[in-house]
């Protein structure tokens, strides 16, 4: 049977930090999660990606914010081999049937382009994945 032979707390800061990706990219660990004061939607929430070359030693390298509650970002890699990173924002005094998907890409990771909208509201793509030269992902 699997056991956990290690554990180590990424980020320990006193937020609400959840809804992880993880990804292996130009020889570094990105992790992408939420940071907010609380789980509940609505809550002010704001995307924070972290870096590290051992898995021991993580650094903050970017935050994306867009206006509303962002949240469950989820890595993905672009045809030109940028990174590419996908949020769900709840606007300002909507709920989910008006979140919106963004997507924003970087070369480095920690210079990203300004998030742009991405399918129509109320729409989420999960776990979006490039093959042969087209995204896949689950709309939910």
């Amino acid at each position: 049977m699997p056991q956990i032979l290690s554990h180590l707390t990424v980020v320990r800061d006193g937020w609400h930090n959840a809804f992880t990706d993880l990804i292996h990219w130009q020889n570094a660990y990105w992790i992408a999660y939420r940071r907010a004061e609380s789980h509940q939607a609505r809550t002010p929430g704001e995307v924070v990606l972290v870096v590290s070359a051992d898995r021991l030693r993580w650094r903050e390298a970017a935050r994306l914010k867009i206006a509303g509650d962002d949240r469950d970002p989820t890595f993905a890699l672009a045809p030109d081999g940028r990174l590419a990173l996908l949020t769900v924002v709840i606007p300002h005094g909507g709920d989910v049937s008006t979140l919106q998907q963004h997507i924003a890409f970087s070369s480095d990771g920690y210079h990203w382009t300004d998030p742009q909208p991405i399918l129509d509201p109320g729409h989420h793509i999960f776990r979006c994945r490039l093959r042969n030269g087209r995204y896949y992902g689950l709309d939910l």
